[in-house]
């Protein structure tokens, strides 16, 4: 039987949580993860002699990305008489999670297109006063567990819905999604998803010293002297 424990997708702005929360707490199988790391190289420069290049020098960090297969199930809370779940089934935890996929909307953003509109059909020679901002793409951050707390964007999304009421309703889902870890430039402000990337390297760098003490013990039984 597979083993399921629960895991959340918070999704956060510049104050945390933000007016409006959306959080999805979800199971997934913790008997496989599948990770990969894109290592970028540096590009070698036609200028310099082959003798002087530097190897083993990258470009940029390693780029985590991962793979997961979610859980959503309603038969407890209809077993429980939740009326939520009698309506709705799994849709508002699919609802929330597809929210994360899509660009955050502002006030900001809409006043700025209104200005730009306005100013184009106008026909003056003044430019719009605002300029229309980047979307920018929800800020989350993957929680499960205690060693797996990572800022993350979603790169693919697949909803497959495998139990219906006899309205129709999803009772039963599944969710493959890809996750991908995000990097931040020197002078983001993503407080939040700065502190989680640091946090996870403290953590490493903490096992990795506890693998060194390991190795150390097992030398002898390596190593013929």
């Amino acid at each position: 039987m597979t083993r399921l424990t629960k895991g959340a997708l918070i999704q956060y702005g510049e104050t945390f949580l933000g007016p409006i929360p959306n959080i999805v707490v979800f199971q997934y199988n913790v008997e496989e993860l599948d990770r990969q790391f894109s290592i970028q190289r540096r590009q070698p420069d036609d200028n310099v002699p082959a003798r002087q290049l530097e190897t083993h020098r990258a470009h940029s960090a390693p780029v985590e990305s991962f793979t997961l297969n979610l859980k959503f199930d309603a038969a407890d809370d209809l077993d429980k008489g939740d009326g939520s779940a009698e309506l709705f089934g799994v849709g508002p935890q699919l609802a929330a999670l597809e929210k994360m996929v899509f660009p955050e909307s502002t006030g900001e953003l809409l006043g700025a297109i209104v200005d730009a509109v306005g100013s184009a059909l106008g026909g003056g020679a003044s430019q719009p006063t605002r300029a229309i901002p980047p979307e920018r793409l929800p800020r989350l951050i993957f929680v499960a567990g205690l060693t797996r707390v990572l800022p993350v964007e979603i790169t693919s999304f697949s909803v497959r819905e495998t139990l219906f009421s006899r309205g129709l309703v999803p009772i039963r889902a599944e969710v493959a999604l890809g996750l991908q870890v995000v990097t931040f430039t020197p002078d983001s402000d993503d407080i939040i998803g700065q502190g989680a990337n640091e946090y996870m390297k403290t953590l490493k760098d903490a096992q990795a010293v506890l693998n060194l003490g390991k190795a150390i013990t097992d030398a002898p039984d390596i190593i013929p002297f």
